[in-house]
């Protein structure tokens, strides 16, 4: 394969770039896989938390279970098991009653009323016992068919949210339309979701098909690849990347340490966070103040229209795809890890993620911001530091296998999810790192990630809203 030129810098200077980067990729994923672990404020011990109750998991799980039980009937009731919340915690939590509704649905009224003796029971001593048990005594009544007091009654659906609707609902005949309107939300989820997962399996039929042409073609040598390596010896592109990891670092700082003092409006603090890493954009420039003319950055970045922009942009959505099957299975790996985690008595792993959590409670522009981050900022930015400028100086001294397992890798700690679930994103880094070996130009992977961010945020963002009343 041809070479050209080394990139601008020295050997000396790609010492010094090496150092740092490494100090601040230490510094800064490390942040990043604590980043995600926030809480909430813990609740005074010896209180009754009324958690939000159109949010969170329990009601996520809560809507697939019962949106399975509307559409598949008595068939799928034995797959879905244990509700979320079903298992009586000491002390009893308002989950643990929301979960009532639930279980009169899948197991029957009597189920249901038992769960209720065992959540008053459970409640023994504790201070807030007589709400307790006054919240259990709405579940009831309304599960009876009982006419709760109109104060009562919106009490229960303030407090309750979805939950009461569900249990109001549960006495009326199956065709009523107050039983219909409880169960909308969770049929359209389960609609939206079955419909998603049809599409993934034939994207991923697809995409193995591909697969197997292009090892095909790799094979055989007949793949021609459009980028040009560099000799080693420059310096230029490495400085890039340590020039974004530390101005990553400023910003976790400045947002996260010194504003988080002095800004008390968390979602002040949020559009600021998340503000400010458009600026970050800026170090894309960092080459041209080292004197690198602004036509050859452009060439030895990818920022080019390689053989047409929509050829190019076709090519990244083939890669893409031929990647699904080879996604599929870093997702089985994080499977494999978690069981091995549950079988040594560990507690279950949770990817760490407070953009993905944000669109649990955010509203249209929260939605919106995050949308732009991860189908703008993070194609243009991420695949110019990493695919344009890292893979480059990795490859001026690494074959490119090796090269791109080595950006991959990077990439995949770079984000907030925490180790046990960056094996997909390893796969991704990776595979966008050989659509920039194949392409040359950075379109190519710059719309792999820009696919995949949509539609995982699609996807996130029409699960979320599907359960409007």
């Amino acid at each position: 394969m041809d070479t050209c030129p080394p990139d601008p810098g020295s050997p000396r200077a790609a010492k010094w770039a090496l150092l740092l980067s490494f100090l601040l990729f230490v510094v800064v994923a490390g942040l990043q896989m604590l980043g995600g672990r926030t809480a909430l404020a813990p609740t005074e011990e010896g209180t009754y938390a009324l958690p939000a109750p159109d949010e969170g998991s329990q009601l996520l799980e809560s809507r697939i279970a019962m949106g399975l039980h509307d559409l598949l009937g008595s068939q799928a009731d034995a797959s879905i098991g244990e509700p979320p919340g079903a298992a009586i915690e000491n002390p009893p939590t308002a989950e643990n009653l929301r979960a009532t509704p639930i279980i009169a649905f899948l197991k029957g009224r009597e189920a249901a009323l038992e769960h209720l003796r065992l959540f008053r029971g459970a409640a023994g001593a504790h201070a807030d016992r007589a709400f307790m048990v006054a919240d259990a005594d709405r579940f009831e009544r309304a599960l009876k068919g009982e006419a709760l007091a109109d104060a009562d009654r919106d009490a229960f659906l303030r407090d309750h949210g979805w939950f009461a609707r569900l249990a109001l609902a549960f006495p009326t005949p199956e065709s009523s339309p107050e039983r219909e309107a409880a169960l909308r939300p969770a049929v359209r989820l389960v609609t939206i979701i079955l419909l998603g997962a049809l599409g993934a399996v034939l994207a991923l039929i697809a995409g193995l098909v591909l697969l197997i042409v292009f090892a095909v073609k790799i094979g055989g040598k007949r793949l021609q690849r459009g980028f040009v390596r560099p000799a080693p010896g420059g310096s230029v592109y490495l400085e890039t990347f340590g020039a974004f990891l530390a101005g990553f670092l400023v910003v976790q700082i400045v947002v996260g340490v010194i504003l988080a003092a002095v800004v008390r409006n968390q979602s002040a603090l949020w559009w600021i966070g998340m503000g400010t890493q458009w600026l970050l954009m800026g170090v894309v420039a960092y080459p041209l103040l080292r004197g690198v003319p602004l036509s050859r950055l452009r060439q030895d970045l990818g920022l080019t229209r390689g053989k047409g922009v929509l050829r190019e942009m076709g090519a990244g959505i083939v890669g893409y795809l031929a990647g699904l099957p080879l996604l599929l299975a870093g997702f089985g790996v994080v499977i494999l890890i978690q069981w091995y985690v549950k079988r040594q008595g560990g507690a279950p792993l949770t990817p760490n993620n407070p953009i993905m959590d944000a669109t649990s409670t955010g509203d249209a522009a929260t939605m919106v911001m995050i949308f732009a981050l991860a189908t703008i900022w993070a194609p243009l930015v991420e695949e110019t530091v990493f695919r344009g400028a890292l893979y480059r100086h990795a490859r001026s001294r690494l074959t490119v296998l090796p090269a791109a397992l080595l950006v991959g890798l990077l990439f995949a700690f770079m984000h907030s999810y925490g180790p046990a679930f960056t094996p997909p994103l390893i796969v991704l880094g990776t595979t966008f790192a050989l659509l920039r070996e194949w392409r040359g130009t950075l379109i190519a992977p710059m719309t792999a990630h820009a696919l995949h961010n949509g539609t995982i945020m699609s996807m996130l963002f029409l699960v979320t809203t599907a359960g409007g009343a």
